[in-house]
């Protein structure tokens, strides 16, 4: 998924991203070989970096997020479970579909 900007969007809404001030920080850090984000919520800033970095490091003080992103780190496409939907989405029975929208049907 990509956002309006062309590079990687952030999967999920987080309360406090930075999603939209991730051009102007990325303006002013310009490209490190290290980055070091302790608050990564969504991920937004680090999906949004205009190149790759040699080493880049997440982390949050929420630990489901931060096992969120070592999984998609690890296994990304394990991610998925049988029927092609996220381990998150709970489809409602009654219809086959997904309650929240999250995934295709």
């Amino acid at each position: 998924m990509k956002s309006v900007a062309g590079t990687l969007a952030a999967p999920f809404p987080y309360f406090g991203g930075k999603s939209l001030a991730r051009e102007t920080v990325w303006a002013a850090l310009g490209d490190p070989e290290n980055y070091v984000e302790p608050f990564a919520g969504s991920a937004a800033m680090l999906l949004g970096r205009p190149n790759v970095g040699k080493v880049e490091t997440i982390n949050d003080a929420d630990g489901f997020v931060a096992n969120f992103w070592r999984a998609v780190s690890l296994d990304a496409a394990g991610l998925k479970t049988r029927n092609g939907r996220p381990r998150y989405c709970r489809p409602n029975p009654r219809e086959n579909a997904c309650r929240k929208g999250c995934c295709e049907t």
